[in-house]
């Protein structure tokens, strides 16, 4: 059968569309598997994948109304950046962190920092609910995610001079707050060059956080398993700690490369008490109450106590006096188990109040001066009774407790 010559032309054109049409087609469907997934997009299959967390509900969006302290409300990036991601079944042609989003175990891979009870078998989750006096554990994933049969001698494929580090983690939360607990990976060969990912405690009473040192070690399948990290560089120092499988700070692709960062974090009791009592000169019988006459001079007594299980810093104490009261200047002492003989304090009780110091848990502080009643006939007539209240008050970073003692004054 013969084809004249404007007919094969046609016939050429169109196959040469056709191919460039497929060829598009093609690329556009490759490109959307592996599309930058907006913080607001949604992947369908990390529920249905993830077998030792729940999805990451938080990963959508990723800017937290929420500051690291939880006192004020400001956006911050809790996870990142937004950045291709890959598939179980098909991986990058280059090194890049934490970017697969159906891993059979992990879920979303940028998922990669999660928190449980220590010693437990809790699942690893996003956030958890701190109990006085636990201690949990905080787990940082990382994966290269670069095709395994990429792997060669040159190490193009590996992630190299690969770090981890933790930003500072708030040492105080209280009531209705959380603390974050921020993770970072980064390479000089990844694209992106850093992810990052965060985990929350949060708390229905004043708590606070403490790093359990020396419990950060790294779990792998390679020889740097079980190794102890060096606790300054898992913080940041020395731009952080190197990770990797047999040798510090190379990670080649593929899970079999895996692995993760493991540390505690101790969750200690805030508390503590004050109370402020007054005895008739020399007699000491202390009482919330007591009956005074115009010019008598009284002691006065005021206890601090840490009822908790951290370490309270820079405890403040003041007393504001009642109408009609004056302090006796040079008599306020201080009595600590570091000085039980007492030591001779300022009068700067009564303006500003002073700092009795840190105070572990258990210990407490006695401080004892004296008070005059005014013998003033306009503030206490005769025949009369006159209650003053005498304010006094120790706080620290998180609250501030108040005490009233009442002195009843009456001129025959």
């Amino acid at each position: 059968m013969s084809v004249d010559k404007k007919t094969s032309k046609k016939f050429f054109l169109f196959i040469i569309i056709l191919a460039i049409g497929s060829y598009a087609v093609g690329s556009y469907v490759a490109k959307s598997k592996y599309k930058k997934v907006s913080n607001t997009d949604e992947i369908s299959t990390v529920a249905e994948t993830n077998k030792n967390t729940d999805a990451k509900d938080a990963k959508e969006p990723h800017e937290s109304e929420t500051s690291n302290n939880g006192s004020e409300s400001k956006k911050i990036e809790t996870w990142g950046p937004d950045r291709i991601l890959y598939s179980w079944d098909v991986r990058a042609d280059h090194p890049t962190l934490n970017s697969i989003y159906n891993d059979p175990a992990m879920g979303d891979e940028r998922n990669f920092v999660r928190i449980r009870k220590a010693n437990s078998d809790e699942k690893f989750t996003d956030n958890v609910m701190a109990e006085p006096g636990e201690e949990y554990e905080v787990q940082i994933f990382f994966h290269n995610n670069a095709d395994p049969l990429l792997n060669d001698d040159t190490g193009k494929n590996f992630a190299q001079k690969i770090r981890l580090s933790v930003d500072s983690i708030v040492g105080n939360i209280t009531n209705g707050q959380s603390a974050q607990i921020t993770g970072r990976i980064s390479a000089e060969n990844t694209t992106p060059a850093e992810v990052w990912d965060t985990a929350y405690i949060q708390t229905k009473r004043p708590v606070a956080l403490r790093y359990v040192r020396g419990s950060a070690r790294i779990h792998n399948g390679g020889k740097l398993n079980g190794q102890l990290i060096d606790d300054e560089a898992l913080f940041g120092k020395y731009g952080g700690t190197f990770i990797g499988y047999n040798q510090w700070g190379l990670l080649p692709g593929g899970e079999k490369y895996s692995g993760s960062i493991i540390f505690k974090i101790k969750v200690d009791v805030v508390g503590f008490d004050m109370n402020n009592s007054v005895s008739k000169e020399g007699e000491n019988d202390y009482k919330s109450n007591i009956d005074a006459i115009p010019g008598e001079t009284l002691d006065f007594k005021m206890h601090f106590k840490n009822t908790g299980t951290t370490i309270l810093k820079d405890v403040v104490v003041y007393d504001l006096l009642g109408e009609g009261l004056e302090f006796v200047p040079g008599t306020t002492i201080i009595y600590t188990p570091s000085h039980p003989e007492g030591t001779l304090q300022t009068d700067a009780l009564f303006k500003n109040g002073f700092n009795i110091g840190d105070y572990k848990g258990g210990m407490d502080a006695i401080i004892t001066y004296k008070v005059k009643v005014v013998d003033d006939e306009k503030l206490f007539p005769r025949g009369e009774t006159v209650v003053i209240e005498n304010n006094s008050a120790a706080a620290i970073y998180v609250g501030t407790i108040q005490y009233k003692s009442k002195i009843s004054v009456r001129r025959e």
